[in-house]
């Protein structure tokens, strides 16, 4: 059932006024929004991190510009029926304008809330003046109220993370003027003790927003509702957790033309290869006649050489998987016609015993790729690599693992209400130090 905007701003605005505190963990892409979801939660945020490193990027300096960090949100968004707020950074621009139109954006992207940060961007570690951080809260606010839409303001105070002189002091003062100038929520990353966690709940105005998942700070859901928290995030923590994966499927289309495209495509991406299957999309099991498979081989290889770029082309025999009677004679007889045809490497996923890999290495013409991380098979690369395997690839298996992270940190913050993931986490500065570096070519 699909929720509509106002019902999912509602019922988000409604959440920080009722009694007790609630968990709103962050996800970084529609597949954690969906595992997130289905774990119980009441709402969701995104998280800034998340999305820069799964773009490889570092999560500072507003990196990804606004209107790719509103199109991933989107996408979280439109796959959940909960609420979801947008980690929208520091507002995009520097100007009350500029975080209004923000904010305009963010509802078109079907957020039900969002954050504004009150750090200089580009600046040594400052803040805006209070007044100049307050002006874009009211900016925020008043965008908000003309689209009628109860949508949840979160003001943030980076005292902790720039490291003011006075951290706690200051945060309360930006909060509690952030409140005057129209926030719903306030949020200042950094307490540690439960003493000052209560005493900024008490000290400021609104509902508090308490990020778990960072170094320094352990506690559980019932501990922190306790020290009167409404709202706990988990910022990038669950997304430092785990890694992601990707491939080029059955080429995107039935017809050579549709796969040269395909190619043509993937090298205007950046990739160096890529892989094409030979399995029918929307068939009932059924494979491409070997003809009319390798016809599409070669379309894929004149897309390449046409592009004078050495890219290795991987052709794929899919009997095992689509249940053929003879799946070994029959992937033999069709990676050596991909082969003829012009693929570079040749993979047929299934053969779970070394005779088999053996057995598959000597009679395929080329280099063959064998996929490791599928139930049945457990080899070492020295096993596979004595066996004659030039490639090995782990297919979906890392992507699942990284998923069994999500669904295993939801389960603990919605069963025991714990955050003992975040421990396993790469710390956010690790990961921001090396993105950087790759962007920069030092990594």
């Amino acid at each position: 059932m699909m929720v509509d905007l106002k019902t999912k701003a509602r019922a988000f605005l409604d959440l920080h006024r009722a009694p007790g505190a609630f968990v709103m963990p962050n996800a970084w892409d529609a597949g954690s929004a969906r595992l997130l979801a289905a774990a119980g939660f009441p709402a969701l945020g995104t998280t800034s991190a998340g999305i820069a490193f799964a773009m490889g990027l570092p999560d500072y300096e507003e990196r990804i510009p606004r209107a790719v960090m509103l199109e991933a949100c989107a996408a979280i968004a439109a796959a959940v029926d909960l609420p979801v707020s947008g980690d929208l950074e520091a507002g995009y621009g520097a100007t009350p304008a500029d975080v209004a139109e923000t904010m305009r954006l963010a509802i078109e992207a079907g957020l039900a809330g969002g954050s504004l940060e009150d750090h200089l961007v580009g600046g040594e570690n400052e803040l805006y003046d209070i007044e100049a951080a307050a002006e874009r809260v009211a900016a925020a606010r008043e965008a908000i109220d003309a689209s009628g839409l109860p949508f949840v303001l979160t003001a943030r105070a980076e005292c902790y993370l720039v490291g003011h002189p006075d951290p706690f002091a200051e945060s309360v003062r930006r909060l509690n003027r952030y409140w005057a100038a129209g926030a719903d929520c306030f949020y200042a990353p950094g307490q540690t003790t439960a003493e000052e966690i209560a005493r900024l709940v008490r000290e400021v105005d609104g509902p508090i927003n308490v990020v778990m998942g960072l170094a320094g700070a352990a506690f559980t859901v019932n501990e922190l509702a306790a020290l009167g928290v409404k709202r706990i995030s988990i910022g990038g923590s669950l997304a430092r957790a785990r890694p992601v994966s990707g491939d080029l499927e059955a080429g995107y289309g039935a017809a050579p033309a549709d796969v040269a495209e395909t190619m043509r495509l993937a090298i205007e991406a950046g990739l160096a290869g890529g892989s094409l299957e030979d399995h029918l999309v929307g068939g009932e099991n059924e494979l491409y006649d070997i003809e009319a498979a390798a016809e599409r081989v070669a379309a894929a290889r004149e897309a390449i050489d046409a592009s004078g770029l050495p890219f290795v082309l991987t052709a794929r025999a899919e009997c095992y998987l689509v249940g053929h009677p003879d799946p070994f004679a029959e992937s033999v007889r069709r990676l050596n016609r991909y082969r003829a045809a012009g693929a570079d490497c040749l993979y047929a996923p299934g053969q779970t015993t070394a005779e088999e890999i053996a057995r598959l290495v000597r009679e395929v013409d080329g280099p063959v790729n064998v996929v490791m991380g599928l139930a049945g098979a457990a080899f070492t690369v020295n096993e596979l690599a004595a066996l004659g395997v030039k490639r090995i690839s782990v297919g979906g298996s890392l992507a699942r693992a990284s998923f069994a992270v999500v669904k295993a940190a939801a389960e603990e913050m919605a069963g025991p209400g714990t955050f003992t993931f975040a421990a396993r986490a790469i710390p956010d500065a690790e990961l921001c130090a090396f993105m950087a570096g790759k962007q920069s070519g030092e990594g």
